[in-house]
């Protein structure tokens, strides 16, 4: 065994010992964050009907509607951001101007 695969094995056995743990996901809170305003309003008649026809129980059913406006408005987002990046590379600046000197015009 090499020195140097011997120091990189114990490196990451140390590394995964003294590793900080991610926090588990709340998806609830997730969910929640979702159905604020108009959202909640027509969600809940939706997931009323689709309790009493599933079994499931309504607050699980609110969560998924709250997951699925908030992933809407998160694709959104990134369109609109994309839109404003793509539209700054290829419009023309205000005040310089991409006319050719003047001179004959060209054939």
């Amino acid at each position: 065994m090499t020195s140097a695969w011997r120091i990189n094995r114990e490196a990451a056995q140390r590394h995964r010992a003294g590793a900080p743990q991610l926090p588990e996901w709340n998806f609830a809170a997730m969910g929640q964050a979702g159905l604020t305003g108009w959202p909640r309003v027509a969600a809940q008649p939706v997931a009323r009907a689709a309790a009493r026809r599933t079994g499931r129980p309504q607050a699980q059913i609110m969560l998924l509607t709250g997951a699925g406006f908030l992933a809407i408005s998160l694709i959104g987002f990134l369109r609109q951001v994309d839109a404003m990046i793509a539209a700054g590379r290829l419009r023309r600046q205000p005040g310089r101007s991409h006319r050719r000197a003047k001179g004959p015009a060209p054939r």
